[in-house]
C-alpha cells in the first residue's frame, strides 16, 4: 500500500490503445496501455519500438496515386469514434498508394481497418508493386482490422487494391518493418515512431 515494489512504466512517446468502448484512443507517454482489443478482459500492451512508414495513415484522398478508385474523406464513423473514415469506390479494377518504396528482402507487416459499404467486397492489400489484390479482406458491415505480413521482393510500393464495383470504408493504414503488426500509429505527413514500452520493478529483494 505504500508503493514499495510497484511496477514502473516508461515509454517516451504517445501511443494508442483500444478502450473499453472498443474505440482507438491516444495514451500519453509514460502511461501504461490497458487494451481491450477483442473484448473481454483487457491486457497491458508491451510493444517494441515501431515506425509507421506510411506517411499519411488516414487521409487517403491525399495519397499520390489513385487508379480507377474514388476516395471520399470523412465519410462515416471510424474506429476512433470520429467521422473521418475513407470511402473507396472502385469504378474498375484499380489501386491506390502513396509513393512509399519498400526495401528489398525486408519483412513488412501491413494493417488497416476496413468494412463493407455495399456492392462487392473484393478489396485487399497489394504488395511489391503488383497493383492486384495479394491479400483479400473478408469484409463485413462491421469494422475489423486486417493484417498481412510479407517479405518484399523488390524496391517497389504497396497499398490497397480492389476489383470493379467494390465499395468499402477504410481507416488507419499502417506499414511497419517487423514480423507482426502492432497497435495503430497515426501519421499525417511523415513517418512516426512509437517507442518501446518498458516495465521495471525495483526494491523487491526483501519481499522474495
Amino acid at each position: 500500500s505504500d508503493g514499495t515494489a510497484d511496477m514502473d512504466v516508461t515509454r517516451a512517446t504517445d501511443a494508442t490503445r483500444v478502450n473499453e468502448n472498443g474505440l482507438i484512443e491516444d495514451v500519453l507517454s509514460g502511461v501504461p496501455r490497458i487494451d481491450y482489443t477483442g473484448g473481454g478482459c483487457p491486457h497491458i500492451l508491451a510493444e517494441p519500438m515501431r515506425t509507421n512508414t506510411s506517411t499519411i495513415s488516414n487521409e487517403l484522398d491525399l495519397w499520390a496515386n489513385k487508379i480507377n478508385v474514388t476516395i471520399t474523406p470523412d465519410y462515416s464513423l471510424s474506429p476512433d469514434g470520429s467521422i473521418n473514415s475513407n470511402r473507396l469506390l472502385f469504378s474498375a479494377n484499380g489501386f491506390t498508394y502513396n509513393n512509399i518504396l519498400q526495401v528489398i528482402s525486408t519483412v513488412y507487416s501491413l494493417s488497416v481497418y476496413a468494412k463493407r459499404n455495399s456492392g462487392t467486397e473484393d478489396v485487399g492489400f497489394f504488395t511489391n508493386g503488383s497493383g492486384g489484390v495479394n491479400y483479400a479482406f473478408n469484409l463485413t458491415s462491421e469494422w475489423q482490422r486486417f493484417e498481412y505480413t510479407y517479405t518484399s521482393s523488390n524496391t517497389s510500393t504497396f497499398g490497397i487494391a480492389g476489383l470493379s464495383g467494390a465499395d468499402v470504408s477504410i481507416f488507419g493504414f499502417q506499414s511497419e518493418v517487423g514480423s507482426y503488426p502492432t497497435s495503430y500509429i497515426p501519421t499525417s505527413g511523415g513517418q512516426v515512431t512509437r517507442n518501446q514500452d518498458i516495465f521495471t520493478r525495483d526494491g523487491i529483494g526483501s519481499l522474495i
